[in-house]
């Protein structure tokens, strides 16, 4: 039986979320703990819960271009800040999302990546990554199609077998989104589970899937809460989006709370910036209920 492999971004992940609110206020770090970058704003599968399969995001399609891109990467370096490639798109849509791994390993970066598994014809440059996740929706074949429209289930998973077999060391991750988790077919995601980690998944995750065009409208999801949500993300990262813009949250994605754009300004000359101390001030004042991405997050 092979060694069980730990997910190398734990720690960072711990780090992150460790701690109360005051704590975090407290301790906030003289640079980001985790940087997400979005490497394209561009899906092809036509997701009906999704801002940019479902088209109803405000944001137009984007790809970040290499230069900026490598800019974050090698600042990220100096602090040796651990990086995902992640956002509303598929990274795999850029065209040199190939490079940007290869980039962020020689750098010395600890390297996250999620897919849907869809555009995987070469998969040898997953030898740059630390980590990947492969991401769907339901449990069964089935409600896989009902929901990612475009999407192949048998594509995905010779693809997550693949990239098991070809990188024995790699940490990979099999995630889906369904039903309320009071109607869950425990039956069903019992057998999920045993069937990714037969083809080789070190963790599969397991949320709810919502409609994120409607939820934004819904009055029962503004917070009403007397005390402010434990927010892991305006005090330790940054997520920078497709057309180079930065905002505090990696759920924002219509870009409601940026706070500068890395084409004009530095990563540290942001994260240091009157706009990202305002949006935190604002956080704390309205209890989260001021922003979009707040209103609807679980915290």
């Amino acid at each position: 039986m092979c060694e069980e492999r730990k997910d190398p971004f734990a720690e960072v992940y711990a780090a992150c979320n460790a701690g109360t609110l005051g704590d975090k206020i407290h301790d906030v770090p003289d640079f980001p703990r985790l940087v997400d970058i979005e490497l394209a704003h561009v899906c092809y599968l036509q997701c009906k819960m999704c801002p940019v399969g479902g088209k109803f995001g405000k944001r137009p399609p984007s790809r970040l271009s290499s230069d900026l891109a490598k800019r974050v990467l090698d600042e990220c370096a100096i602090r040796g800040t651990p990086v995902r490639f992640i956002g509303w798109g598929e990274p795999t849509q850029s065209e040199w999302w190939k490079d940007a791994v290869r980039h962020a390993h020689y750098a010395g970066l600890l390297t996250h990546m999620n897919t849907n598994g869809q555009w995987l014809n070469d998969i040898k440059d997953f030898a740059y990554l630390d980590s990947l996740k492969f991401s769907l929706q339901g449990y069964t074949f089935d409600e896989y199609h009902e929901i990612r429209k475009g999407a192949s289930y048998s594509l995905l998973t010779n693809n997550v077998f693949r990239a098991r077999t070809a990188f024995p060391d790699l940490y990979i991750t099999v995630g889906t989104t369904t039903s309320p988790m009071d109607t869950v077919d425990w039956q069903q995601a019992k057998l999920f589970r045993e069937f990714w980690t037969m083809m080789g998944a070190d963790k599969i995750t397991i949320g709810v899937t919502r409609n994120l065009s409607v939820v934004p409208n819904l009055l029962s999801r503004i917070r009403t809460a007397p005390t402010t949500p434990n927010c892991p993300e305006l005090w330790g990262r940054l997520t920078i989006q497709a057309d180079g813009s930065v905002t505090p949250c990696c759920s924002d994605y219509n870009g409601d709370m940026v706070v500068g754009n890395i084409a004009t300004n530095s990563l540290q000359e942001i994260w240091d910036s009157d706009n990202l101390r305002e949006t935190r001030q604002k956080f704390l004042a309205d209890n989260g209920t001021g922003y979009i991405p707040c209103r609807r997050c679980d915290l």
